[in-house]
């Protein structure tokens, strides 16, 4: 839609604000995904560590040591990546807009029933549009 100042209640729900609940929720996803991808493998190498270290085959150490090496560096990469704290904000983003979206479509909380729909669509515009760009 080129001209956004002549934009319906429903265009932008359907257009704006449930896609964008949508992206948010996506981001949410892949970013537990590869945390927990992440967090497994350390534990499930963690775990293997002193097995090796206690077996008398000295290979057996030297495996013990690389996966060790191993953790520190996927925990070095986690840290960097930061996917645990990017899935937790992008998940309260998402159920953040998502709460707009009912409070607004049950005109009830701030978008109660003594505002005209131009104020309360005003309203929820600007309340949506101010957490996706603070969220960005």
């Amino acid at each position: 839609m080129d001209d956004y100042t002549e934009m319906t209640i429903e265009t932008y729900l359907a257009e704006r604000l449930t896609k964008e609940i949508a992206a948010y929720e996506k981001k949410s996803h892949f970013h537990r995904a590869w945390f927990i991808v992440f967090k497994v493998i350390q534990i499930i190498v963690l775990a293997v560590v002193p097995i090796l270290a206690s077996l008398p085959i000295p290979c057996f150490k030297l495996l013990a040591v690389i996966a060790s090496c191993l953790v520190l560096v996927l925990e070095a990469l986690l840290a960097v990546s930061n996917h645990k704290d990017k899935w937790r904000i992008y998940h309260a983003t998402s159920k953040e807009l998502a709460s707009e979206k009912f409070t607004f479509e049950t005109t009830s909380g701030i978008y109660n029933k003594e505002k005209s729909t131009e104020d309360r669509f005003a309203l929820l515009v600007d309340r949506c549009e101010n957490i996706i760009k603070n969220k960005e």
